[in-house]
């Protein structure tokens, strides 16, 4: 419980570094922050179909993973050094080391994020980044996104957590229980920290962009709370339907792939 503590107590790492005055955000960042093997790559790539930026060095693919992460290179470097920094890692389920979201290295991750803002999207209006661990470094972020100038969006994909926990063991080898308490501290940490009028909890990426299976229809959807760009066009639509059929929505039986 330490460490949910401590995340309340230092939502603002960084606040001494700040402007009291901050002008309206240039733009809105899209922070998809679900747990690993939740459909968070899925949810980035449908969202970036009708024209939510990605950055420009994406995470490369892997085997487990190869139609691509769709993550920030960059930002996933930048992490995994501060995590090491303070002897962390993503899949540590311990408490964070007391005051680390306040020390010098995440001094350091705060300012190497922001200056991979600007590169990677300093013309951007909407733009989304991923990696699941957010979950560690949402404070950090938050004053990133502030320093940046971009208002914050955070979605939180969930899965089934014994799906996950089964996913992962394929993958990782990680015993049930320790996939487990990720999942819970995960969701537990993000349902604390990130204020509600600035999430939305999706079941499935096909909620992100307003699509349904071909012959239902779905109203809202991320497009509708956040106010970001919908999926209108048929061929966008189309296309986003047969990524997540093909990838996260196997379950549906309908054997409909195509669009009608």
């Amino acid at each position: 419980m330490t460490e949910f503590t401590d995340l309340e107590r230092e939502l603002r790492p960084g606040d001494e570094r700040r402007r009291t005055n901050e002008p309206e955000p240039r733009s809105t960042a899209v922070v998809v922050a679900g747990m690993h093997r939740s459909g968070t790559s899925a949810l980035v790539r449908v969202l970036n179909l009708p024209g939510v930026d990605l950055p420009a060095a994406l995470y490369p693919a892997r085997a487990d993973n190869p139609a691509g992460y769709w993550e920030p290179l960059h930002v996933v470097e930048a992490h995994e050094k501060f995590l090491a920094a303070i002897g962390s890692s993503f899949d540590d389920i311990s408490p964070l080391p007391k005051g680390a979201l306040r020390g010098s290295s995440a001094r350091a991750l705060e300012d190497r994020l922001v200056q991979v803002l600007e590169s990677e999207f300093a013309e951007s209006q909407q733009f989304v980044v991923k990696d699941p661990r957010f979950r560690r470094l949402v404070p950090i972020w938050i004053g990133v996104l502030q320093r940046f100038g971009a208002a914050p969006r955070f979605v939180l994909p969930v899965r089934n957590p014994l799906e996950v926990a089964a996913s992962l063991k394929l993958r990782n080898e990680y015993a049930t229980t320790k996939s487990l308490l990720l999942w819970l501290r995960h969701f537990w940490v993000l349902s604390r920290v990130v204020g509600g009028g600035h999430r939305e909890v999706v079941a499935s990426p096909s909620t992100a962009v307003d699509i349904a299976p071909p012959g239902t229809r779905r109203r809202g959807g991320l497009s509708a709370t956040f106010g970001f760009a919908r999926a209108a066009d048929a061929g966008i639509r189309c296309g986003s339907w047969q990524l997540l059929s093909s990838r996260i929505l196997a379950g549906h039986r309908d054997g409909t792939t195509q669009c009608p």
